[in-house]
């Protein structure tokens, strides 16, 4: 089949891939979330691996999985750089068509990558809704293994 190598490069430029999309939609809650911003600072900017290198730097830590009901989970772990500091950013979403960039979150939570401060509820565990994007509070953003990009 001399055609399959050139679909998939076209599908790949053609169509983002499921981790970039739930990264971009996690940014943007992110960035509109009011102690976020208070702690880190604005602007605020996104990436997958704390590095020097740059193609490092673009890949996003992700798992892809399914849940009881069937439908698709994607997890996404990233960085997120403020002036006043760095954190990690934890998010999973599961694919739901009638949501806003075909995903609804069950959970944002961002974590000060030193430690010094609480993690931050961005959307608590299946509270995804265009009026409200959580609250701050308690939990953990460390262990859970992730997949390389």
């Amino acid at each position: 089949m001399w055609y399959s190598p050139l679909t998939r490069v076209h599908s790949e430029l053609v169509f983002e891939p499921k981790e970039y999309t739930v990264f971009g939609l996690a940014l943007d809650k992110c960035r509109a979330h009011a102690v976020v911003g208070v702690r880190l600072g604005s602007p605020l900017t996104g990436y997958g691996v704390e590095s020097s290198s740059r193609a490092a730097r673009q890949r996003i830590r992700h798992k892809i999985s399914t849940d009881a009901q069937g439908r698709e989970v994607v997890t996404v772990q990233f960085q997120l750089r403020g002036p006043r500091g760095v954190a990690t950013v934890l998010a999973e979403a599961r694919a739901d068509a009638d949501a806003q960039g075909g995903y609804r979150f069950n959970y944002i939570q961002v974590a000060d990558a030193a430690g010094h401060m609480k993690p931050i509820h961005v959307i608590a565990h299946g509270q995804d809704t265009s009026a409200s994007f959580g609250q701050a509070g308690g939990g953990a953003v460390g262990g859970f293994a992730l997949g390389r990009a």
